[in-house]
């Protein structure tokens, strides 16, 4: 790994697993922020989207569950970044499971930019668009993740997510009613893209989480990530 290492931020310890929603927010925000007292994590509320837009959904109320969930993905650069910074170079290219450390950065990366945000542009400005799917596996074998830069892989994870962000920053009303139909999913509504971000995000943390016991199992990061990963899916190959 090239580039300056920051310091990882500490964890808080004896973390439970729980389902997602507000002990996902709880969990990150400790991951982020140790300092965090209980009674502020617990005003984040329960975040998980419904799985469809439907008619009958306040939009009102998908503004504020939205907003939570993006508190969450604002922070997931950083816990990366902070993982990054524990694992030396030596390590940063070997395979345990899907990727080595390298490649799931990069894929987070690309995702970001070439899936989500398209998705979302597409979403918002075309009636009914058919949005294909982002084979990452193949991305990863094409583009030769394994041998590229893990500091570059961050920083471009950091600026793909900062505009997954702005833009869903900018919907609001009935904007998050707006449908498409995704390859190898079916229908999906602008609705549902948040949760499903967070999701392939808490995927990773715990494949992460699992490479890293395998190569580095005094990582200080291992146990709050497994934690966190707890209230989201085993795989990330369902983004």
């Amino acid at each position: 790994m090239s580039g300056r290492r920051g310091r990882a931020p500490a964890l808080r310890q004896g973390a439970g697993a729980a389902a997602a929603g507000e002990g996902s927010a709880r969990r990150i925000r400790a991951l982020r922020d140790p300092q965090a007292g209980a009674g502020q994590a617990d005003r984040l509320r329960v975040c998980a989207l419904p799985q469809g837009a439907r008619d009958a959904l306040r939009p009102a109320m998908v503004d504020s569950r939205c907003m939570e969930i993006l508190e969450m993905l604002e922070r997931t650069p950083a816990i990366v970044a902070g993982i990054a910074a524990q694992v030396p170079e030596s390590l940063v290219r070997v395979r345990s499971g899907p990727f080595a450390l390298v490649e799931h950065v990069w894929h987070l990366g690309d995702l970001e930019r070439e899936g989500f945000c398209e998705r979302i542009r597409r979403l918002l400005s075309e009636e009914d668009p058919f949005l294909p799917d982002f084979d990452g596996e193949r991305a990863a074998r094409e583009r030769e993740y394994v041998k590229l830069d893990l500091a570059a892989a961050l920083a471009a994870f950091a600026a793909a997510r900062e505009e997954t962000l702005r833009l869903l920053r900018g919907i609001s009303g009935d904007q998050w009613a707006r449908r498409g139909r995704q390859e190898g999913v079916g229908p999906v509504a602008l609705a549902e893209l948040p949760r499903r971000i967070l999701d392939h995000d808490l995927a990773h943390l715990n494949e992460i989480a699992d490479l890293l016991a395998d190569l580095m199992p005094a990582h200080p990061m291992i146990a709050g990530l497994r934690a966190l990963a707890a209230g989201g899916p085993r795989s990330s190959r369902a983004a």
